[in-house]
């Protein structure tokens, strides 16, 4: 089994559904793809301690695990495709073993789940995706700049934002991070 590595670089704001709408509108955004994403730590919070996410997330009739490791710049990400949720029968690719050597990864365990509903829009620089997310009794819309190649991304994103009367940019927290802020995952007690 092989994993897809790179670094990703991506800016990220969390919209109001007027502005979500507006933006929707003004671009030839694909009709939304539906996304669950299931999140993963030990019962001891190791990955959360690290600042790590691991997640599968199911989009169409696939499984694709993706591991995010915090850089100085952006974020490493590993991911590959996998035929189960449970960690005690999944074949990991070695990479992935290598990188999560400091947990025995059978004790993974599924600590919550959040829905998306991705529109895209592709630039030559850019991947602009538009999401409608729902979790833990929560709804938000956000919009994400992955940047494709190297540019002055943030200035683009900024423009991106004052061209639909957005003008300030506040850095939204990733999903892991609003969803464990949303159940109380680094207050909880171990399980």
């Amino acid at each position: 089994m092989n994993m897809r590595k790179g670094i990703e670089l991506e800016y990220k704001m969390l919209l109001k559904s007027n502005q979500f709408r507006r933006i929707q509108q003004k671009y030839p955004f694909n009709y939304p793809i539906k996304q669950v994403n299931h999140y993963y730590d030990t019962s001891d919070k190791i990955l959360n301690k690290k600042r790590y996410a691991l997640r599968i997330r199911d989009v169409g009739n696939k499984r694709i695990l993706t591991l995010k490791v915090p850089q100085k710049q952006g974020v490493m990400e590993g991911e590959c495709e996998v035929d189960s949720y449970d960690f005690t029968v999944l074949e990991l690719p070695s990479e992935l073993l290598e990188v999560l050597s400091f947990l025995d990864v059978k004790d993974l365990k599924k600590f919550a789940s959040l829905t998306t509903y991705r529109s895209i829009y592709e630039t030559d620089d850019a991947i602009i995706c538009l999401d409608e997310n729902h979790y833990a009794k929560r709804h938000d819309y956000e919009i994400e700049y992955e940047v494709k190649r190297e540019h002055d991304s943030l200035s683009a994103f900024l423009t991106l934002l004052r061209e639909n009367s957005i003008y300030e940019f506040k850095p939204a927290p990733g999903k892991a991070r609003r969803i464990k802020n949303a159940i109380r995952f680094d207050k909880t007690p171990k399980r």
